[in-house]
């Protein structure tokens, strides 16, 4: 909500409007269920909806966060917050809703002289990691940031085409349908 634009559902209404959905799906005889996220934040409601359709119904269900599947794809880092591969994907999607002159990555604001921002949930202090929890506006005033300590700050997004952008989005596809079908098959105890 920092941002101009941005929409947003509590956690529990989420948890609870996702639960609802999936119900009537799996009253209607849907054995597994995939959930395709795309916002690190809404992981908390998913994982509480996949926890009560295995205690309730004993379904499987599943959260694909593309950003979690792989490291780097192409190269880049994927979990950079507004980075390249989210810039390609955008591009492979929507283009017109894309400003490359705008594109930058800088590194996360330092929160103190001593304590550095890793990304928008951990901060180093000294040789350690502490999880803190903070706004995006804590950490960047663009909204897109590094999420690793290993990143850098990223100002050529000249491979973000919309080439690419399909290139990277078809990969991304095929490695769930490739999941979906080993998903069937995962036998559970009775």
């Amino acid at each position: 909500m920092d941002f101009p634009g941005t929409l947003t559902l509590t956690q529990d209404h989420l948890r609870d409007v996702t639960l609802d959905v999936c119900n009537s799906v799996v009253k209607w005889g849907m054995k597994r269920i995939l959930f395709v996220n795309g916002h690190g934040g809404n992981l908390a409601s998913l994982r509480a909806v996949c926890l009560r359709l295995r205690q309730d119904f004993g379904i499987l269900s599943a959260v694909a966060q593309w950003f979690d599947m792989f490291d780097e794809v192409e190269g880049w880092k994927a979990t950079e917050h507004g980075g390249m591969i989210e810039t390609c994907l955008m591009m492979g999607i929507r283009p017109d809703l894309v400003e490359l002159r705008k594109a930058v990555v800088p590194l996360p604001k330092p929160l103190s002289g001593q304590v550095k921002t890793i990304s928008i949930n951990r901060i180093q202090f000294r040789d350690g990691k502490i999880h803190l929890f903070l706004r995006t506006r804590d950490v960047t005033k663009e909204g897109s940031m590094t999420e690793t300590e290993q990143s850098e700050p990223m100002t050529d997004f000249s491979f973000a085409t919309s080439e690419n952008g399909k290139k990277i989005l078809d990969f991304y596809v095929k490695y769930l349908i490739d999941f979906c079908k080993e998903f069937e098959q995962i036998q559970l105890p009775s």
